[in-house]
Formats: C-alpha cells, sequence, structure tokens
C-alpha cells in the first residue's frame, strides 16, 4: 500500500477539516489551469522541487489536439490539470502531482523495507521545500493530521512500515504498482469527485478503501 501526502496552499487548508475537504473532494482540481499554462503557479512550484536535484523525472505536457485532430481521432482530449513526476527509488519511486494550489506525493508501494527510512527522508527534504516557498500546509492522508515536520518523521515511517507490511500480507489481491522509468498519468478535469465530505464523528481509516476518495482510487489504478 502506498503513503500519500498532500501540501496544500495554506488559503484553502487553514484547519485539518478544511485540508481534508480540499484533499477528498479535489478542491484544488477546480482551480488548477491546464499543465500547458506556463503561467500558472504549478509551474513556478515546479522549479523550486527542480531546484533540489536532478533525478526528479518530468513529464512534460503534451499540447493539446486541435479541433480537426480531435475530429479525426473521435474524441476531445480534456486539458491536464497537473504536471507529474517521478523520483526514483529503487525499483519504484515516489510519485509528484503538481497543481496549482497544492502537490500531491505518493510513495512507493511495495519497496524493500531496508529502503522505507531514506525514501521518507528524500520526500522529507521536498516537503521542506515545499513549505520554505509557502505551500506549509501539509495533510497526512494516512494519519489524518496536519504534518509536523519538526516531530513527525518516526510517526510517518511507522506508518509507512505498517502498509507495507499489510500489502506484503495480502496475497489475495494484485494491487497497482509503479515501476522505475514508467511514467505516471496525470488527472484530467473530468475526474470528479461527488462524495460528500467526511462526518466529523465518522472513523477515519487512511489512504485506502473506502477511506479513500472514489477519484483518488480511480487515479491509483492507473499507477
Amino acid at each position: 500500500m502506498s503513503y500519500e501526502i498532500c501540501v496544500l496552499d495554506p488559503q484553502i487548508a487553514v484547519s485539518r477539516e478544511a485540508a481534508f475537504n480540499a484533499w477528498n473532494d479535489g478542491v484544488y482540481m477546480d482551480t488548477s489551469r491546464p499543465d500547458t499554462d506556463r503561467s500558472a503557479p504549478k509551474w513556478r512550484i515546479r522549479e523550486a522541487l527542480s531546484t533540489l536535484d536532478s533525478s526528479l523525472m518530468w513529464k512534460e505536457p503534451k499540447p493539446p489536439r486541435t479541433r480537426l485532430i480531435a475530429a479525426l481521432m473521435g474524441k476531445e482530449t480534456p486539458p491536464r490539470l497537473a504536471l507529474s513526476a517521478d523520483l526514483p527509488e529503487g525499483d519504484e519511486s515516489i510519485n509528484f502531482y503538481v497543481y496549482d494550489q497544492a502537490v500531491e506525493l505518493d510513495l512507493p508501494w511495495s519497496p524493500d523495507p531496508k529502503q522505507t527510512d531514506a525514501i521518507v527522508r528524500d520526500m522529507w527534504r521536498y516537503l521542506e521545500k515545499l513549505s520554505q516557498i509557502g505551500m506549509n500546509a501539509i495533510y497526512d492522508t494516512e494519519r489524518d493530521v496536519m504534518l509536523d515536520l519538526a516531530s513527525d518523521f518516526d510517526a510517518v515511517l511507522k506508518r509507512y512500515l505498517e502498509n507495507i507490511k499489510d500489502e506484503n500480507e495480502d496475497e489475495g489481491e494484485a494491487e497497482p504498482k509503479n515501476t522505475l522509468g514508467t511514467q505516471t498519468e496525470v488527472p484530467t478535469a473530468i475526474v470528479r469527485n461527488t462524495s460528500a465530505p467526511r462526518a466529523a464523528d465518522a472513523p477515519f481509516t487512511g489512504n485506502a478503501g473506502d477511506g479513500k476518495p472514489w477519484w483518488k482510487i480511480w487515479q491509483s489504478k492507473i499507477k
């Protein structure tokens, strides 16, 4: 099982509840411009992330189809709303989805447990960079808390190890898995969430099963 962190513009995540709703409902998708718009905030975020090292592998945006080409192919292509990148981690990778007001980070699904510490530390470097540029509302979708970079490393690592253990023990299902060199698909404008926000007294089950928005379940299946 993966582990997802959602880094948000604090304007749309003034509380844990607001952060959950923004992540659960895809609020930042509503405000995110197409990935081909280089004046969009996502490109400044991409530039900041790229300064850390040269290992981050970006998937370059494709120009939208013209009406003629779309007509010939029988369908139009909706605009992609996020820039995407992979950070190699052994045979897998950390996946980045960069919107104008949010960045989603998905950790590898089934790494060697001995690699998990290094993987989380690599993610931490990028979380610190995002925090430095003002994206400092960091929502931990697994633990349903606002992540504290100063004190939560061990808690995230522990939960990630538990997820991997659960994944390895589950022999009844074949989970989707990222492989190095396979770029992930980027959600488009037609992927919408219509589920109601989680009730205040409802149990939180983390980034899996019924605790994950349906549109994120769809997203995970194409990775």
